[in-house]
């Protein structure tokens, strides 16, 4: 598909424009010097990704409820007892989860030719703190919240493509995580740009095709 075709561009949020693994670590850090604990940011943030993993992989909950039962998660596995504030310490911290630094000008850019579109793990409510951080009004926003399942689950995508008339290979998707959106993507047949923030590593033997460090060089990279 080429550039002047891709009419519509969805993308992740959280990992993808908002730095999430910043907000999350933050969030924490109050509740680790209550209790006189060191741990490694690459580490504190393993804990929470895999508490997000087992929590979304099962019966609907909403977001809110996640952030939540990921607390109480954490301190088990840290083995500290958690106070009535201190369970909703990831929610109470979303308002301060902010943009990576390339994302306004980015999405400013792209406004300016394409229908941009939200695709995220993440219930209405808390959206509504992130959505006047992006610096542009989004054509569509489709959260969990709206259709009752998460990501790697193919309702978003097949949500956003019904309620915009489109066939999968008229939108593309930008995203940070292999594992929620690239690989959905993939198997529904919409082409996609993996946004490797984290300098990761690509597990498999099918890369993806489009591949850039930072949103920044994904724009560059369409002006040339």
């Amino acid at each position: 598909m080429e550039k002047q075709q891709r009419k519509v561009i969805s993308f992740d949020c959280y990992g993808t424009l908002i730095d999430w693994k910043r907000g999350v670590i933050q969030a924490l850090a109050p509740l680790l010097a209550d209790y006189h604990l060191s741990i490694p940011e690459e580490d504190l943030f393993a804990l929470f990704s895999e508490a997000d993993h087992h929590f979304t992989s099962g019966k609907y909950l909403t977001y809110r409820e996640i952030l939540i039962q990921t607390m109480k998660w954490i301190a088990g596995r840290l083995g500290i007892n958690l106070y009535g504030k201190d369970e909703k310490a990831l929610i109470g911290s979303f308002p301060n989860w902010e943009p990576f630094p390339d994302v306004q000008e980015a999405l400013r850019h792209l406004k300016q030719k394409y229908s941009l579109v939200i695709l995220s793990n993440i219930d209405d409510d808390l959206f509504s703190f992130t959505r006047k951080k992006l610096g542009v009004v989004f054509d569509e926003v489709i959260t969990a919240y709206q259709i009752r399942s998460y990501k790697p689950a193919p309702g978003h995508f097949r949500e956003a493509l019904d309620r915009l008339g489109l066939k999968p290979g008229e939108m593309l998707h930008v995203a940070q995580s292999i594992y929620h959106d690239i690989e959905p993507c993939r198997e529904i047949g919409i082409p996609n740009v993996w946004i490797n923030r984290y300098g990761e590593t690509f597990q498999g033997s099918d890369p993806p095709r489009q591949t850039y460090p930072s949103l920044e060089a994904y724009i560059r990279s369409l002006d040339k």
